[in-house]
């Protein structure tokens, strides 16, 4: 078991080396969107005053599939800035240009007696978009192949795999476009920040008591910060914290305990 980890870590190294890019690989955990009065749309429309097309925000209308009214309860809860937290996704076929909103309400409006099968939505039409915000836990593994490490006045510029994990929690924003014909597209924005967790190998020379020049090959524990922005899969960062160097001769490096700065920049192969 520990030989194919080993394997795998080694490809993953290689792989940065070879090709000079950083993999991603991030879990998204319970993605929660909030819907409220700032669901809106962006209308076009000429104005006669500015002699152009100009773009305006229309509140998006939430429907229910028995075309009753909306609750009361709901719609006070809606007004709110907080909103109420939702799973959101396109329908499919027939439904393709409903936004499906799956309310994660609280009990005494889950006890209101409606038929089960009665779901929320919004009606896009062609080409309409609306933008919704969302919150969610993030786990994102990933290398930072530039870092810079500080001490007593001394500079240490590394480049190469440098893996760790970066786990905390992510807002955002999601834009679902209806298109009619060619297949709804929803383009993600988010920022990231967490707690960092990253290891790598470190080689160094130095003197022994001897007054013989050594080598070491160290493993290095390097916990931090992180921060991500993220345009669907295209990434962008920073991460600090303090490098620590495990096993023997260990003091000997002269950037033990030191701070050090790196830079994020990559694609988000997939995410699991």
């Amino acid at each position: 078991m520990f030989l194919v980890l080993s394997f795998f870590v080694e490809l993953f190294f290689f792989l940065i080396d070879t090709f000079f890019i950083e993999l991603i690989l991030s879990q998204n955990v319970s993605r929660t969107y909030r819907i409220n009065r700032t669901v809106t749309f962006e209308q076009e429309f000429y104005s006669d005053s500015k002699k152009k097309d100009v773009k305006r925000s229309i509140n998006l209308n939430l429907k229910r599939s028995d075309n009753n009214a909306l609750d009361m309860d709901l719609l006070i809860l809606i007004g709110r800035k907080e909103g109420v937290t939702a799973n959101v996704k396109f329908g499919k076929n027939e439904d393709s240009n409903k936004l499906l909103v799956n309310f994660c309400l609280p009990t005494k409006l889950l006890k209101s007696g409606d038929d089960k099968n009665v779901y929320y939505y919004y009606e896009l039409k062609n080409r309409q978009s609306v933008n919704i915000r969302f919150s969610q836990m993030s786990f994102d593994v990933l290398s930072t192949p530039l870092k810079i490490n500080l001490a007593d006045g001394k500079q240490r510029f590394t480049t190469g795999p440098n893996l760790g994990v970066l786990t905390g929690r992510s807002w955002g924003k999601t834009q679902f476009t209806h298109r009619s014909h060619v297949g709804n597209i929803q383009i993600d924005k988010k920022q990231t920040f967490g707690f960092y967790s990253g290891v790598s190998k470190v080689n160094f020379n130095f003197t022994n008591p001897a007054n013989a020049q050594e080598n070491a090959e160290l493993v290095l524990f390097s916990p931090g910060l992180g921060y991500l922005l993220s345009y669907q899969r295209f990434n962008f960062g920073a991460t600090l914290g303090l490098d620590f160097a495990l096993g023997k001769n260990s003091s000997n490096w002269d950037f033990q305990g030191s701070s050090w700065i790196g830079v994020n920049l990559g694609y988000t192969l997939f995410s699991f």
